[in-house]
């Protein structure tokens, strides 16, 4: 006997003619009908073959029209268990994000949910059917990570592909301490680390850096040198003066040299180096800031358009300035050192105490003076010839062992030249950089007339001396840290699309936009 429910309504059974088809039933009755359908057919075609011998006997037509009955019998019995084919759906909708338009979405701190508004409207603007175009924001947040991925690896091996081995590289890095959230307390350490060739640069990563320790910073350069494979195009570093970099032991740029294991060029921010000179003597004068704004600035950047700005000049109209202006000249950067040094020193006929200072500060950052890096001298046009033959001279003299930094004594600096600074462990310098020496057997005079050394010098004059480049990618980090993405990984893709679009697209001038398009093959 059945059983009841609580409600008291009584379990639904099966009817005699009602046929429930579930599982592993309903495919077994499927095989059943289908075989049954091939032996009805099988009978039906062999019976009409039969009638029809007779009535061919009998002088009678063949009846087609039955034969054709009963196939429809047959087949509409079989088609009532077999599956029904789908109706063709809406076409899919397109896709139209591309690699131009992903870039320009990232570039321009476009999120995902407002592309979706940005992408539909413009649509409807250009007359198409929004209901054509893919414009959800799961679908264009998949296709933007998935180019930004494509971009990013296609720019990488193009950009290994074409490198020169007689371009000298020149790695530079900069560290920035970043809060890891937008408002939020949290921080970390990041590291923009970019390469310069000729007059390009290239973004290679921002690490995440787990604190700003040397070893830290080291760790992250010689690991993204390795991978973009540059280890035997790298010559010569580029960095900021401070401790994390210049330690004799700890620093950043000694731990590199060992992890390479190769030696390179210290090439620090001539820049930064006059910033410490000024800060000195500043501080020195006005006593040190208790801030990061400096109060005197403040007050004369809000009164300035109050000045008749006419009656003064500035600065960069000083020759005496033109040391510090022309800083990032590489070729000149030896000879302008040493002149500046004296220059600072003089200075004490009128102010013995700023002379002082200044000079306490630049003593100890001579170094492009040092025994390798002096070399640059050979190839800079203001230094004399009767100069240049005596550096040739100095070329036989024991090193002193002073790689990193010259070493002056305030005392010395007017009695000082610039062929005393030269050595044999300046051969290094051309070494390092693959450039000929067969022009220093000539008289200085007709360097100029040798092939090797104009090139040399032209090779020489793209190598940047300044760390402006890694200031852009610290620029570049801290205006893209918190937009679009949280995912590093995407993050670093995003960096790289960003920066990759900013050298294409340097303006947004419609005919510079049009070139960059047809230079990239990216329009019609």
């Amino acid at each position: 006997m059945a059983s009841t429910s609580g409600s008291g309504t009584k379990p639904k059974t099966r009817k005699d003619n009602e046929v429930w088809l579930i599982g592993p039933t309903a495919h077994a009755l499927t095989v059943r009908l289908a075989i049954r359908k091939e032996e009805e057919r099988a009978r039906f075609s062999k019976a009409l073959a039969q009638k029809t011998k007779e009535d061919e006997k009998q002088g009678m037509n063949p009846p087609f029209s039955s034969s054709s009955e009963s196939e429809e019998q047959v087949n509409s019995s079989a088609s009532e268990c077999s599956p029904k084919k789908s109706k063709p759906g809406k076409p899919r909708a397109k896709n139209i994000m591309s690699p131009v338009l992903a870039k320009a979405l990232d570039r321009t701190k476009i999120s995902d949910r407002d592309a979706v508004h940005l992408i539909a409207a413009a649509a409807q603007s250009l007359g198409h059917n929004v209901e054509d175009i893919a414009v959800n924001r799961k679908t264009i947040r998949q296709s933007r990570m998935k180019l930004r991925v494509q971009s990013f690896k296609s720019a990488k091996e193009q950009f290994i592909l074409n490198l020169d081995p007689t371009i000298p590289l020149v790695v530079h890095w900069d560290g920035k301490l970043l809060p890891e959230t937008a408002g939020g307390k949290e921080t970390n350490d990041r590291l923009p680390i970019i390469v310069s060739y000729e007059e390009n640069e290239q973004l290679l990563n921002v690490s995440k850096l787990p604190n700003g320790t040397g070893e830290a910073m080291a760790n992250a350069v010689v690991e993204v040198v390795k991978d973009w494979k540059l280890k035997d195009y790298i010559v010569a570093m580029s960095f900021d003066t401070t401790s994390s970099n210049t330690g004799r032991h700890t620093g950043a740029c000694k731990l590199i040299e060992i992890k390479l294991e190769k030696n390179l060029l210290w090439l620090p921010c001539r820049h930064h180096v006059h910033e410490v000179v000024i800060g000195g003597v500043f501080d020195h004068v006005m006593g040190p800031s208790t801030g990061p704004d400096i109060l005197v600035f403040k007050r004369f950047q809000a009164f300035w358009p109050n000045i008749v700005q006419s009656d003064y000049s500035t600065a960069a109209t000083d020759q005496e300035m033109d040391l510090v202006v022309t800083e990032n000249r590489e070729v000149q950067a030896p000879a302008n050192d040493l002149l500046f040094l004296k220059k600072i020193s003089d200075y004490t006929k009128v102010d013995k105490e700023v002379s002082e200072e200044a000079c306490c500060k630049f003593i100890n950052h001579l170094w492009y003076l040092n025994e390798e890096v002096v070399g640059f001298a050979f190839f800079d046009m203001n230094v004399g010839d009767e100069t240049k033959q005596r550096m040739v001279d100095s070329l036989k003299k024991a090193q002193n062992g002073n790689r990193m930094k010259a070493v002056v004594k305030p005392q010395d600096v007017n009695d000082i030249h610039l062929e005393d600074f030269v050595s044999s462990a300046t051969s290094k310098f051309f070494d390092m950089l693959n450039l000929p020496t067969d022009f220093l057997q000539l008289s200085p005079s007709l360097w100029q007339t040798n092939a090797g050394y104009c090139k040399a010098q032209k090779k020489l004059k793209t190598m940047k001396v300044v760390n402006d480049v890694a200031e852009r990618g610290v620029a570049l980090i801290q205006d893209y840290i918190h937009v679009i993405t949280k995912d590093e990984e995407q993050r670093q893709f995003l960096l790289q699309v960003v920066s990759d679009h900013r050298k294409n697209f340097p303006n947004s001038l419609k005919r510079s936009v049009i070139e960059a398009l047809k230079k990239n093959d990216l329009c019609c």
